[in-house]
């Protein structure tokens, strides 16, 4: 059997405090944005063109006819 070593006291070792706050999240690298798409222009004439398309369906009038192609020439359908 082997002898036992006799005790000896060790130094403790030093630790770091505790981190009571979150680690700060890396910030994202973003590519440089594009810079907005200007809106297309509406003229009342693209306006007329699609108000006359939308009567030759024969439903409605004129009115609801130039309305319809309004919205539907922005994009708010």
């Amino acid at each position: 059997m082997a002898a036992k070593q006799p005790y000896r006291k060790t130094t403790p070792v030093k630790t770091t405090p505790a981190r009571n706050t979150p680690l700060p999240k890396p910030q994202a690298i973003r590519p440089a944005a594009a810079p907005p798409t200007p809106k297309p222009i509406i003229t009342h004439a693209m306006i007329a063109k699609r108000a006359f398309e939308i009567s030759l369906s024969g439903r409605g009038d004129q009115l609801s006819h130039w309305l319809q192609a309004e919205r539907e020439l922005k994009g708010l359908k």
